[in-house]
């Protein structure tokens, strides 16, 4: 793509809370609950991690960098963010729904 001179369009997702869009970049640190935000997601990921055997699918970062590096873009994820917003601020047991513009990642 670099050498055609593409760029790729960033890939974004979206939450409705309340009467509010909410609105997620990859790696976001725009919003203004992000500290919440990365904190939530570093708790789940955890409980994921050891309650559920997860492990990161790192097959499918498409970039050239280290394992480590592919793992940390993994959780940069804009669906992730908003799942994480959405847990956290969404009134108890109401449906959470987040849309992407692009497809959503496999892990």
């Amino acid at each position: 793509m670099k050498g055609k001179g593409l760029k790729k369009d960033p890939t974004y997702s979206w939450i409705e809370v309340g009467d509010k869009v909410h609105t997620f970049v990859g790696q976001d640190k725009s919003h203004p609950e992000r500290d919440k935000i990365y904190e939530k997601l570093a708790y789940l990921t955890e409980k994921l991690e050891k309650e559920a055997g997860y492990m990161a699918q790192t097959k499918y970062v498409l970039h050239k960098v280290e394992e480590k590096e592919k793992v940390k873009l993994l959780k940069g994820h804009t669906e992730r963010f908003a799942i994480a917003y959405g847990l956290l601020f969404s009134t108890n047991r109401n449906l959470i729904r987040i849309t992407k513009h692009l497809c959503a990642c496999s892990d």
